[in-house]
């Protein structure tokens, strides 16, 4: 199995690398590591930048849902410093993957005791307790036909298994949150009274989508950090957006290029200002599959979303 590497200090700001790491196979995908402000990485590393800069937690366990490479995990031993860390995912070979590049990053880096599981969602973890449940998951249904692909690195990275989720409201199903609202409510028995959620969304719909999810999950929640970013693996993605546009429900894109024009210099201090600024260029992704057929580029805004229940 052909292994890429690539140099993750691109996504650590504040590291002195490099830090050449397994960042893909045929199992275990992460792209654009190379371009980090389109990475999810580098908005979910800013993100925990706010909170050790602006919330005094003593973080004594983090967990990432979903690793992938584990690349997740070494930005926290980064930045957030905790006493011990837990890594799953779905995926066997990706917990392989993670195991191997954390272990490379160990023999320069921080070394605290890492926990590898196998499983979905939180249902890996137990009765474990964490100070920070961190997730980045997929937002689309996978179609019953290419679900013998499910365990492949991009069709992992970018869909889930309907099965997996049961009872989840209407409203968050039509703007693909199922698994989020799935996950949320995991992860009530195994964050700490003081601990944080947080999560990576696309926001590819109103806010208000936001807001309805972590209400009906239970929970308060803020904007850590937020951006634009390009779509990564457009041929892959963008469609199973596409297929799920209907009854008055759009998933937003912007063409990518004029985006950052519009953006270029400007100093924003809330998402809502950015959606305003963009508004004016919003496509389908319906529309956005015909352009990315056509070799442009889409963009899309990314969120980082730190969450607590609200009983706590």
């Amino acid at each position: 199995m052909k292994k890429r590497f690539s140099d993750a200090s691109t996504l650590l700001e504040d590291y002195s690398g490099p830090l050449i790491l397994v960042d893909g196979d045929e199992t275990s995908y992460v792209s654009n590591i190379e371009d980090p402000k389109n990475h999810w990485l580098y908005y979910a590393f800013k993100g925990f930048k706010v909170l050790k800069n602006h919330y005094s937690l003593d973080i004594n366990h983090f967990v990432t849902i979903a690793t992938g490479p584990g690349i997740d995990a070494i930005g926290a031993m980064e930045i957030l410093n905790p006493e011990r860390i837990t890594v799953t995912d779905l995926v066997p070979s990706a917990i392989d993957r993670a195991r191997e590049n954390i272990s490379r990053y160990q023999l320069q880096g921080k070394k605290i005791p890492i926990n590898y599981l196998v499983g979905n969602l939180c249902e890996p973890l137990g009765t474990d307790k964490a100070d920070i449940i961190y997730a980045n998951i997929p937002n689309i249904p996978i179609e019953t036909r290419k679900r013998n692909r499910l365990m492949e690195g991009i069709t992992a990275a970018s869909f889930f298994d309907p099965n997996t989720v049961r009872a989840v409201p209407q409203c968050l199903n039509k703007h693909l949150l199922a698994l989020q609202y799935t996950f949320l409510k995991q992860a009530k028995k195994n964050i700490t009274p003081q601990g944080m959620i947080i999560i990576n969304l696309g926001v590819r719909f109103p806010l208000k989508i936001v807001k309805t999810l972590f209400d009906l999950a239970g929970y308060k929640y803020e904007i850590l950090h937020f951006g634009f970013k390009k779509q990564t693996e457009p041929q892959d993605t963008i469609p199973g957006y596409a297929r799920y546009e209907k009854d008055g429900i759009i998933f937003t894109y912007y063409p990518y290029k004029q985006a950052v024009q519009t953006l270029s210099g400007k100093t924003i201090q809330k998402v809502d200002e950015l959606m305003k600024l963009l508004k004016p260029l919003e496509i389908t992704s319906t529309k956005a599959q015909k352009l990315s057929l056509k070799g442009e580029e889409v963009g899309h805004i990314v969120t980082v979303l730190g969450a607590k229940p609200k009983s706590h």
